[in-house]
């Protein structure tokens, strides 16, 4: 910015700087001024507060920041920009990376990068995420996700163990001080080693929990504890910062659960209802009750009751050996019967014996029909509970289908919305850099505005020093004109007397002096009459190339929706004030003829 004083105008004129705004322009020359002293005044304090003045203290952070970005990447402030390295917070890098990209940043790139592969989730929790960090247009491209994920992962794994090591076979040795809550395994030493750590007052004396590694981030959820009941709540350690962060609860209290991770997700198994359902489905559609072989029939018996294996396994053994005796010869049915030791022969033979009478079932044939008939009602009920469970299955496979269709439906939806941010935040990104080659652009049309207003302004210098000469050629002109006035009046005097003959001819000779020197003069005046003329000459060039370049900077200017201004007040008044002083001087010249 610039401010002159203008004689013609009474008062101050304020040249804007155009393509910054105030308030980043302001930032980059305090920072000036403080001598890049001043480490944290960029972002101001860094203390906790309430969730709405946060939220806008965030935004204005954000607007600020790229305010300041640009000031400070348009005038090459390097020593800012290396300041902003260490200004990367969790509020601000997303902000910082798509700046860094814009403005073609590579350190700060890196610098943003850095911190957000060390509080990956933390990050992925920003809705500005989803912005950045949309599916690549080209095929070999990879994501902002995915580049911070398989960054996540490098270093070297690490075998970690939670709980109380009071004492045990995971104990460090030697040991002092309180028991250490988690240990570190060292393979060179094939030692454990307490890894100190903040361990969160809820996950302390719990028992039971589960526990997933997902992003080489540790997460302990659910559980039990000795003197109370199960717990729903769940945190994750990050070995990045050696902090424990609490995430959100389980929807019920819940323990001994076990984990599978399936695409970057954490799933849980069935909760206790869900388990006792699906063991009575299973019961169900198996039999809710078995068949056990009693008396020469098949009974009905409970899947549960104690008997119940036992005899169906004593059933199947003794179906088995049937099967091997049909198939086998005589010979080999004798040689099979000598194996068989005195004692377990005594114990089949009592058994067959009296289970059977003549080889007839006993009992009376009521008591038959009355089994049959139970066995008919139990067939129905099974009948009915499969139909049931059948029409069950398939209502519930149509609410799958559509419950599938809606989530396909919203998937297209989503996967429209992600491009249409991702094709926003292109036209934005190209915006920019239309934005900064046009400001590269009146920059270069500025410098040369600069250098014609000096080439003007030492035309005035000139113009005044032959306004100087002007004025010295109008006093000898006066002093030929009383010269000439003079002679006439000695000439009458000559006339009336002729004792001033002698006077006379010494005024006439005088009289021819000043003529030579008004000859003389007319000689100089007309040297810088014709030097004013190319002065002139060259005047009219320079007006007509600063016209020229004011043309093609409205030009410029209004293509991408600009207002213009009138900047150049001084040069029309400038340029006025000569034609009317060369129309002055062209009139004494014409009166003086």
């Amino acid at each position: 910015m610039r401010e002159a004083l203008s004689q013609e105008a009474g008062g101050p004129e304020v040249q804007q700087l155009r393509g910054l705004s105030a308030p980043g322009l302001r930032l980059v020359l305090d920072f000036i001024n403080a001598g890049g002293a001043r480490e944290g005044w960029l972002l101001g304090p860094q203390a906790e507060k309430g969730g709405g003045v946060e939220e806008e203290e965030e935004m204005d952070e954000v607007s600020l920041l790229a305010e300041l970005v640009e000031a400070a990447s348009f005038l090459q402030v390097t020593s800012l920009l290396q300041l902003l390295l260490s200004q990367v917070r969790l509020t601000n890098c997303l902000e910082l990376y798509r700046l860094a990209q814009v403005y073609g940043l590579p350190d700060l790139q890196e610098a943003c990068l850095r911190f957000m592969v060390v509080h990956f989730h933390e990050v992925l929790c920003k809705p500005q995420f989803h912005l950045l960090g949309a599916p690549p247009q080209a095929p070999g491209d990879v994501s902002l996700k995915q580049r911070l994920r398989e960054a996540r992962l490098t270093g070297t794994p690490v075998l970690v163990a939670l709980g109380d090591f009071l004492g045990g076979p995971l104990a460090p040795h030697p040991y002092q001080g309180e028991p250490p809550s988690m240990l570190r395994y060292e393979e060179m030493t094939e030692r454990w080693f307490p890894l100190a750590n903040n361990l969160p007052p809820d996950l302390v004396n719990v028992r039971g929990y589960g526990s997933a590694i997902l992003d080489n981030y540790l997460f302990i959820v659910g559980g039990y504890r000795i003197t109370s009941q199960e717990i729903s709540a769940a945190h994750s350690y990050n070995p990045s910062t050696n902090e424990w962060l609490q995430v959100a609860s389980m929807n019920q209290k819940r323990s001994r659960l076990e984990f599978a991770l399936d695409k970057h997700k954490m799933m849980s198994d069935g909760s206790d209802m869900l388990a006792t359902a699906l063991e009575q489905m299973d019961g169900l559609i198996a039999g809710s009750k078995a068949l056990d072989y009693s008396n020469g029939i098949f009974d009905c018996q409970s899947p549960t009751s104690p008997g119940f294996m036992g005899s169906l396994r004593a059933l199947h053994l003794v179906e088995d050996l049937r099967g091997l005796l049909e198939v086998m010869d005589t010979d080999e049915k004798e040689g099979l019967r000598c194996q068989i030791p005195d004692s377990t022969a005594e114990t089949l033979v009592k058994w067959l014996q009296s289970q059977m009478t003549n080889g007839h079932l006993p009992g009376n044939g009521e008591v038959y029909q009355e089994r049959l008939a139970r066995l008919e009602n139990d067939k129905e009920s099974l009948v009915l509970q499969v139909s049931v469970l059948t029409d069950q299955v398939d209502a519930q496979g149509e609410k799958i289908r559509d419950l599938e269709f809606c989530l396909e439906e919203h998937r297209e939806k989503l996967n429209a919305t992600e491009e249409m941010l991702q094709q926003e935040l292109l036209s934005r990104t190209s915006l920019e850099t239309q934005k900064l080659d046009l400001m590269a652009e009146i920059s270069n049309l500025k410098l040369k505005l600069t250098a014609v207003e000096k080439d003007r302004l030492d035309y005035e210098d000139r113009f005044r020093d032959t306004e100087g000469l002007m004025q010295e050629i109008n006093d000898l002109r006066l002093r030929v004109s009383e010269m000439d006035n003079e002679r006439l009046q000695y000439e009458k005097k000559l006339k009336s007397t002729k004792s001033l003959m002698a006077k006379l001819s010494s005024m006439k000779i005088k009289v021819g002096q000043m003529q030579c020197e008004k000859q003389r003069m007319e000689q100089k005046w007309e040297s810088l009459k014709d030097e004013l003329a190319s002065l002139k000459e060259q005047l009219e060039e320079k007006e007509s190339e600063v016209k020229r370049l004011q043309e093609k900077l409205v030009c410029k200017m209004k293509g991408e929706g600009v207002e213009i201004l009138d900047r150049d007040i001084e040069v029309q008044k400038m340029k006025k004030a000569m034609e009317s002083l060369m129309a002055a001087n062209e009139e004494k010249m014409a009166a003086e003829g």
